[in-house]
């Protein structure tokens, strides 16, 4: 809930015409079984409502804080400045909307229990307020309500409204902006903090939350002071793969007239978050025009000219292409604005919603990109049009008409004339809120006086000649969306306590669904799934079956979110150990996890596509195996320290890192130590134990093995000097490390930035090493445009500005039709293993005698990028392994799989990957099920500890762009003459830059490079093959299509990169 509609909540809740409604009785929950031990992520993160109360605990190591406003209490760990809990407030069974302002929280005689007090709206009451209080067991976080304090009166001429008015004006002036009353003034209003219980700190309200200060006035503001994202509104589009997400976070920024409203968008499908937008304007509402295209409506929150409207013209209506995310068109915006099918969209003139905005009252339809009044309807004098609702059919439009006398009507209206078809009224003492059609057009849903109603404008009179209008027993105050599957109506709104669900057939209510404040909901057409959104709750995802909750997902500023599925697995785009969110394990409620702690087993990439998928095919419980229980996992973790870092020599440092076990004193379980890994500027550059041959662990029993450190002194330290050698450019380096504990868990990384002296600089190389194989000693396995692939992206690499290119290749030849020089396992080790600093001129020479020139290729630094291009053929096992097939492989005619003595597998290309040192390595892999190499089926994309490429790339930064999927196929085209990875590579960059330049800035980036690839290749490979052309698989037999096969797939690549900043290597820049 934004300071904005917080605002407006104070006028709305209590200029309603009529008193609420109690709530028709829900049937009773269905009884649950047996509670287990479930993880749950807390997000360190603040809504943006402030709190109002605050206390210590005894010990003074915990701060309590809770939010009238938001209905939160947060338990907060004062020396890490951490969110350890936070928990939700109950409401009032039979309330459908809460305003509440807490006063005080005081500890009670038994030490565990906190009472808070405060006061609520109650429409009901003569003061439109009614006490409240609350008993929180801090131990177990049970809240109750219990009995509450009579009031004290009112101070003469104070009335509710204006103290909840004086109270979220203070809010807003100490926590948000734009209040009228200063900060100080704010400060003094809201209730006064308390002094730690040992005396050492005062609590002061401070950004999000709050700050501790000491004797020495110094503030030392909590860890967890970013606010989660507002959500004002949201939109599902219509193919059900986006939902646009209208955010409250807008700004007035310094020389700018208009306000910036922020925008988002993500892929409910995939997990895919769309660039952000910034729009100039004020917006409230978002509609989606098509399925590429969304509009965002200016209708304002005081939108009634009797009320104090706003004055003049809104903003504009912005057209946004979702595609490409930015802005296509703008149009003058009028009231309560419809979007139709296709389109259309239908308005009412400024009057309407308006103050000084002339004298136009009638409705318009757009019309090609000009409003055109629909000159058959006549708005009667002294009248309003006072909501707007389009039929999904397009055949009708449904006005909601405010008379002189107050009483109002609804019109059906052509869409096209304006000629009134129909009419239900008029209906005294009703203000109608908002209005939504059925999917067929037929009934239309009204929101009115807190109850939803339903009119059949087709059906014929009753006996008692009013027309088909029945109401149904739920109470919705404000209603903002409604949503239907065919067989349930949805209804919500952004200051409602939950969603209220009613049974079309019967016309009786179903359990209403818990999730203050939504915002937007919504049924999807193509999944059992229903969604809603609220600033409170995120975006939540529910079976709509079962009612069971598939995810919610928190979002925070800069496109960042956390999605986290009820058994605790989660997945996010910030990174699986991002501090942006803890573990808390409910048999230990004042013990705060790291992130990293249940990573292994909880953290789940693609969580969203996963749980989306699986709810549609119904086999959720075979996709995603159970989650391991934690009770018996070993949460102590190992203290890791950087300790020092020298300079040996230009280029070179020494690197001292000190690791600590740790030991519960309660328990006694001891972390252990296990391993060791060194990383600069995020990329691991060092590792121990490092043994290239070994073998990977089965179990958890021969990880330790493998793994197992002893202690180096008494008090269980660990010591590691590593000599490793370092970019000689000047720039500051920070160095990280971390290690795991007995059960694989990660510890906390321990951190050092550190200025290297000055020292001369190296030569900055780039290495491009292709490799193209087009022959093989197996005759059924030869290609034709391997080799040209090769030649291709060494012919795009000629140059690179800042670099001196060092070029080498590992290609086929065939003389008189046969293969005369080929490409070995061996020749591509023998290379990578130059790059890795083997000592090199045996190799050369042995290189140079089956043909190959690698005369530039030398040990690589971190002055250096390398990048390696393979072309031929690949091959994945069902164990999901992939292994590069060189031209000396053996692979019989149908046979399922080469002999794995000769190819080069995942394994190998690790080893040697892990070796090379240079500052970049992009690596290209056009062939089959090249996908596998990094997307095996265990692989997730953390600081695991794992062996594997995968991991590697996540490791040292590696980029990966593979041809294809795992499970999927690379093709070679003759009027391509190349690989459709490597056409679409070449297009990608010219001498000039290229399209690869994706945003405009006259360069071209390596990661834009391959970005570029992953996009172009599949529209690449649909212009191919609508216009024929054979094609040829690299590493699969090539069959025949059997009729009535499903039609082939577009081939996708996989691109890897788990950087969180793009590439500083530029291919092309601007003179």
């Amino acid at each position: 809930m934004t300071w904005r509609a917080l605002s407006v909540l104070a006028a709305l809740l209590l200029a309603g015409p009529a008193p609420l409604q109690a709530q028709a009785p829900a049937p009773p929950a269905p009884a649950r079984p047996a509670a287990e031990i479930l993880p749950r992520i807390v997000v360190q993160a603040m809504l943006p409502a402030g709190f109002d109360v605050a206390a210590w605990t005894a010990d003074s190591r915990y701060v309590i804080t809770a939010s009238g406003l938001a209905r939160e209490l947060l338990l907060w760990e004062v020396a890490r400045g951490i969110i350890v809990d936070r928990v939700r407030l109950p409401t009032d069974a039979k309330s459908t909307i809460e305003a509440m302002r807490l006063s005080t929280m005081v500890w009670q005689p038994d030490g565990r229990t906190l009472r808070i007090d405060g006061e609520v709206l109650d429409p009901t009451s003569a003061d439109l307020r009614a006490s409240r209080a609350y008993l929180v067991n801090i131990n177990t976080r049970q809240i109750s309500m219990t009995t509450p304090r009579p009031l004290a009166p009112m101070a003469p001429g104070e009335d509710f409204q204006s103290r909840m008015a004086k109270w979220i004006d203070a809010m807003t002036a100490v926590y948000g902006e734009d209040a009228d009353m200063t900060r100080e003034q704010g400060l003094a209003f809201l209730p006064p903090l308390p002094r730690s219980p040992d005396g050492r700190w005062d609590l002061v309200r401070h950004e999000k939350s709050f700050a501790l200060k000491g004797s020495d006035g110094r503030l030392r503001p909590m860890r967890a002071r970013e606010g989660l994202i507002s959500l004002m509104d949201a939109a599902l589009s219509p193919d059900d793969r986006r939902i646009v997400l209208l955010t409250g976070d807008s700004e007035n920024r310094p020389n700018e007239p208009q306000t910036i409203t922020p925008v988002e968008v993500i892929d409910i499908t995939s997990g895919r978050v769309y660039p952000r937008i910034e729009v100039k304007g004020d917006f409230d509402r978002v509609e989606w025009i098509d399925a590429r295209h969304y509009a965002l409506l200016p209708q304002d929150d005081s939108d009634d000219p009797l009320d104090e409207a706003a004055d003049g013209a809104p903003d504009d209506v912005v057209f946004v292409d979702a595609d490409r995310g930015v802005r296509v068109g703008a149009l003058p915006a009028r009231c309560f604005m419809a979007v139709m099918p296709g389109g259309v969209m239908f308005g009412a003139g400024l009057g309407n919603c308006r103050s000084n905005a002339g004298r136009d009252f009638g409705l318009a339809r757009l019309e090609q990109g000009v409003w055109q009044p629909l000159r058959g309807f006549a708005v009667p004098r002294g009248a309003h049009v006072r909501a707007i609702a389009a039929s999904p059919r397009g055949d009708r439009v449904a006005v909601a008409l405010r008379l002189a006398n107050k009483n109002h009507e609804i019109h059906m209206v052509d869409p096209r004339s304006g000629a009134s078809l129909k009419k239900l009224g008029p209906l005294p003492e009703v203000e109608v809120m908002m209005m939504s059609f059925s999917p067929d057009g037929t009934r239309l849903w009204v929101g009115s006086n807190g109850t939803v109603s339903e009119w059949q404008p087709d059906a014929p009179l009753g006996a008692d000649g009013l027309p088909a209008l029945r109401d149904f027993p739920v109470a919705v105050l404000l209603p903002q969306r409604m949503s239907t599957n065919g067989t349930r109506l949805m209804v919500g709104g952004a200051y409602e306590e939950r969603i209220q669900l009613v049974d079309l057939a019967a016309g009786t209510a179903l359990r209403p669904v818990d999730f203050p404040g939504p915002s937007a909901l919504g049924y999807m057409r193509t999944r059992p799934v229903m969604w809603a959104a609220s600033t409170v709750n995120g975006l939540r995802l529910w079976d709509q079956r079962s009612g069971r909750v598939l995810m919610t997902i928190s979002f925070l500023p800069n496109r960042r979110y956390v999605v986290v599925a009820p058994d605790g697995r989660y997945d996010t785009n910030m990174g699986p150990d991002s501090e942006n969110f803890r573990w808390l394990i409910p048999d230990q409620p004042f013990r705060s996890l790291a992130p990293q702690t249940l990573m292994r087993d909880y953290y789940e990439p693609q969580l969203i596509a996963k749980l989306m998928d699986c709810t549609r095919a119904g086999n959720c419980a075979r996709v995603l195996h159970k989650v391991p229980p934690v009770t018996g996992l070993n949460r102590q973790l190992p203290l890791v320290k950087v300790a020092e870092v020298r300079a040996t020599a230009p280029g070179m440092a020494e690197v001292d890192i000190v690791a600590t076990e740790t030991r519960d004193a309660t328990s006694g379980i001891a972390s252990g130590v296990f391993g060791i890994k060194l990383l600069m500027n995020n990329r691991e550059i060092a590792r121990n134990p490092d043994e290239p041959y070994a073998p990977k662990p089965a179990n958890l029993a021969e990880w330790r093995s493998a793994n197992f450190t002893q202690s180096g002194d008494d008090k269980g330290n660990r010591y590691w000097t590593f000599t490793v050698p370092i970019p000689t450019d000047g720039r500051p380096l920070e160095f990280s490390a971390y290690s795991f504990n007995a059960d694989r868990v990660k510890s906390d990384t321990a951190r050092l930035r550190w200025t290297p002296p000055p020292a001369p600089p190296r030569p900055r190389r780039a290495y491009v090493l292709t490799i193209g194989v087009n022959d093989y000693v197996e005759p059924q396995l030869t290609l034709n445009f391997a080799v040209p692939d090769a030649q291709l992206i060494a012919g795009r690499l000629a140059s690179i500005p800042g670099y001196e290119m060092r070029h080498a290749s590992l290609t086929t030849t065939r003389a008189n039709g046969r293969p005369q020089r080929m490409v070995s396992d061996e020749d591509v080790s023998d290379a990578l293993s130059l790059l890795a600093g083997m000592p090199g001129d045996a190799i050369r020479q042995k290189l140079k005698a089956r043909g190959h020139d690698v005369a530039a290729l030398a040990e690589a630094t971190p002055d250096d990028i390398v990048i390696i291009s393979y072309s031929g053929h690949g091959h994945a096992g069902p164990d999901g392994s992939f292994a590069l097939v060189p031209s000396n492989a053996r692979w019989a005619l149908g046979a399922p799989a080469p002999q794995p003595g000769a190819v080069i597998d995942a394994d190998d290309l690790t080893m040697w990957l892990r070796a090379i040192k240079a500052a970049e390595i992009a690596f290209i892999i056009d062939a089959c099920h090249s996908g596998a190499a990094v997307n095996t089926p265990d692989f997730k994309p953390g600081p695991m500890g794992d062996p594997g490429l995968g991991q590697l790339a996540f490791d040292k930064g590696l980029r990966i762009l593979a041809a294809t999927q795992a499970d999927d196929v690379a093709l070679e085209n003759a009027s391509l003459a190349h690989g459709f990875l490597t056409a679409a590579l070449g297009e990608g960059l010219t001498p000039e830059g290229g399209p690869a330049d994706l945003n405009g800035d006259q360069r071209v980036g390596l990661d834009e490079w391959l970005r570029y690839a992953v996009a172009r290749l599949p529209s690449l490979h649909e212009e191919v093959r609508s216009g024929g052309g054979p094609m040829l698989a690299r590493g699969v037999r090539v069959v025949m299509r059997t009729p009535g096969a499903d039609a082939p797939r577009t081939q996708e690549p996989s691109l890897f990169d788990f950087n969180s900043a793009p590439s500083p290597v530029f291919l092309r820049r601007a003179n």
